[in-house]
């Protein structure tokens, strides 16, 4: 329900802005019924994060959880001869593992 809220308040702020834009007198008599569905969705996304808050125990667990699931990012180096051709190509991985090409 919550997501549902915060979708119709994000179309409110994309037709409003799109009504700014193309037609500034109607999006003047608008304004305050459009962007009251968005007030409703942000208020209730307020109200449930200050009253349920957040689990500390269960946000941790699973971005421990997270982190052993992502690869570690490769940086590429172009390794080269004296002359400055590119001789190979290197991933060089966070773990030290080097993988040539």
């Amino acid at each position: 329900m919550l997501g549902v809220l915060l979708q119709i308040a994000g179309l409110c702020y994309l037709t409003n802005s799109f009504a700014l834009l193309l037609a500034p007198d109607f999006e003047h008599r608008i304004f305050p019924a459009i962007l009251a569905p968005a007030f409703i969705g942000e208020l209730s996304l307020a109200l449930w994060l200050s009253l349920k808050g957040v689990d500390v125990a269960k946000w941790q667990e699973r971005a421990s959880a997270l982190r052993l699931q992502v690869p570690q990012p490769c940086a590429k180096a172009a390794l080269s001869d004296p002359r400055g051709r590119i001789v190979a190509i290197s991933d060089f991985c966070r773990s030290g593992v080097q993988k040539r090409r």
